[in-house]
């Protein structure tokens, strides 16, 4: 677990790092007024990223499953559907925005907001252009990934962040650009990433090349639509924050406020590494059926939690001056409150990241109902009626404590729905996973073996054919479950064992008479162009089992998880 949630850190810290950047960029050099404008157009950001968010996720979902049965056409259909939308789209709304860069004044109810209208347009000027990139970014990133290509995600994010902090420090040393410049800085970062991301698409063996189509969209955008409840939650929250703040607290208090709210932005990057791996890791041990490994899971996660978040927690009560320093002067008459802010907000760091871990592991275990409450109380729901709360009781300060409180009550909430659920009172761990009584698989009905060369691979196929037989299953699935297994073995050591200590763990598990198969490699991956070379390979004789068996499969999913790589196949 410590590996993926590192390599989930890093990759989402350097997208977070970028917008930190910004924040301290106009915080020192531009003023008091435009570290308010900034933080007042946050909901934009949050909407731009909704849109975005919504397709990305869709087509990476539904090309994945093409990709998995060997529909490469019709994936590349989905994609190039995709694909023309975020450029006419994109460009459609850069358009109004750079036209009417006023729009934006609904986001802000209190009054004075007045004073900030001309920098928030200046910025929503600057920022307009680069949506169509911002858009093709999020919708690459994932599918470069289905490719295997990680090393170039890498390098696209870290082109992201050095374009954008090196072209801030050119605007706010040798021009007068003000907003406007750190804006466009931003919008050439994005497209800077995006040349980093085509360059697999257009110069690279990809499997993907886009075409002006909008017929394909109907698939990815209903598959997307899960991801709303999150994004409409933080465009909601930080609506309303942002009002609040600056009609309690006037501008000395919205700068508090975004000075904070930006920090814990980057803060942030710890809860959501939490919650990828729970994504990652709770599909591949539910796709298995494996109670124990769920548990072992569950509990590692929140000791991991604990620990790790108490060790920020303190860090950022300690360093919080010093945080706060990097935005403003200490003789400013925010910055008191702003480090009072950012200690107490720090504390939400252990109940968000637990909420969030759980979201992601209902999403993975088909809880939809549960994952889309979590996801919209924990991003806004409650933390909205405790700040109301909060404000009409006591006083500005307390905006930030409504956070802690209300991700707290999210969390209690989760526990009351599970002793609901149970008809008692929660005794274990196990009843928080919520899973059905006959979940596990019983060892009889189990078959695991371990591949470490050719001659194993050639042997494990009669005793799976064996194995599914004797528990009454057809002769043909029987017998292509076996075929199936030698030929997927075969293609792994043939293609990704190298020096190191390779192996495949095969297990086969059947359960209401259906066939379950799950081989798990810790090899290298296996690209898209690969995948569909196996479904439809030149000569149409090869992995006859291969085909077979994914035709008559029910389901099929690829996980890169836990330093390895899952494939699961039910039949």
């Amino acid at each position: 677990m410590d590996g993926l949630f590192l390599t989930y850190l890093i990759s989402t810290f350097i997208t977070l790092l970028g917008l930190t950047i910004d924040g301290v960029i106009v915080g020192n050099f531009l003023g008091e007024e435009a570290m308010i404008a900034f933080g007042l157009l946050a909901p934009m950001r949050v909407l731009i990223e909704l849109i975005a968010g919504i397709l990305s996720s869709g087509c990476a979902v539904v090309c994945g499953n093409l990709i998995g049965s060997g529909d490469a056409k019709k994936a590349n259909k989905i994609f190039s559907s995709s694909f023309s939308f975020c450029i006419l789209f994109g460009t459609f709304v850069a358009a109004i925005f750079i036209v009417f860069p006023q729009i934006f004044s609904f986001l802000v109810f209190s009054k004075g907001k007045e004073n900030f209208l001309p920098l928030m347009s200046q910025y929503v000027r600057g920022f307009a252009p680069g949506i169509p990139a911002i858009m093709l970014c999020s919708l690459l990133i994932p599918i470069v990934q289905l490719e295997g290509d990680k090393k170039r995600i890498v390098s696209s994010t870290n082109m992201l962040c050095g374009v954008n902090i090196a072209c801030d420090l050119f605007v706010v040393q040798f021009t007068n650009w003000n907003m406007l410049g750190v804006a466009l800085a931003t919008s050439l970062s994005y497209y800077c990433s995006l040349f980093v991301l085509l360059r697999h698409i257009f110069v690279g063996n990809s499997l993907f090349r886009p075409s002006f189509s909008l017929s394909g969209l109907k698939e990815p955008l209903s598959c997307g639509i899960p991801q709303i409840f999150n994004r409409i939650a933080t465009f909601l929250r930080d609506l309303s924050f942002n009002s609040m703040a600056l009609y309690w607290g006037g501008p000395a208090g919205m700068l508090a406020w975004t000075v904070a709210n930006n920090c814990a932005t980057f803060l942030s990057g710890f809860p959501k590494a939490f919650g990828s791996v729970s994504l990652s890791a709770s599909g591949v041990f539910y796709g298995e059926q494996d109670k124990n490994a769920l548990l072992r899971l569950m509990k590692l996660a929140i000791l991991k939690i604990f620990y790790f978040m108490g060790l920020i927690i303190l860090i950022v009560f300690l360093a919080a001056p010093l945080l706060v320093d990097l935005y403003m002067q200490d003789d400013s008459t925010s910055f008191n409150e702003a480090v009072y802010g950012l200690r107490i907000y720090g504390l939400y760091l252990i109940p968000y990241a637990l909420n969030l871990f759980y979201m992601n592991y209902c999403q993975a275990t088909k809880k939809k109902f549960l994952a889309n409450y979590i996801s919209f109380m924990d991003g806004f729901g409650f933390v909205f009626l405790f700040a109301l709360l909060f404000l009409n009781l006591m006083d500005f300060s307390t905006l930030f404590l409504s956070f802690v409180v209300g991700k707290s009550a999210v969390f209690l909430s989760i526990l009351i729905y599970v002793c609901i659920k149970k008809k008692r009172f929660i005794t274990s761990l196990e009843d928080i996973l919520l899973l059905p009584e006959n979940f596990d698989v019983p060892e009889k009905d189990q078959y695991i073996s371990t591949i470490t060369c050719k001659k194993d691979a050639i042997n494990i196929s009669e005793k799976i054919v064996n194995f599914c037989s004797g528990h009454g299953i057809d002769k043909r699935r029987s017998y292509y479950t076996g075929l199936a297994i030698e030929e997927m073995s075969m293609i792994i050591i043939e293609s990704g064992f190298n020096e190191r200590k390779n192996r495949i763990d095969i297990k086969v598990f059947l359960k209401d008479e259906q066939v379950t198969i799950r081989i798990r490699d810790n090899c290298q991956t296996l690209t898209a162009s690969q995948r569909v070379e196996i479904q439809n390979p030149e000569d149409t004789a090869s992995n006859a089992g291969i085909r077979i068996l994914t035709k008559i499969a029910s389901s099929l999913d690829y996980y890169a998880a836990l330093g390895i790589n899952n494939l699961i196949i039910k039949i």
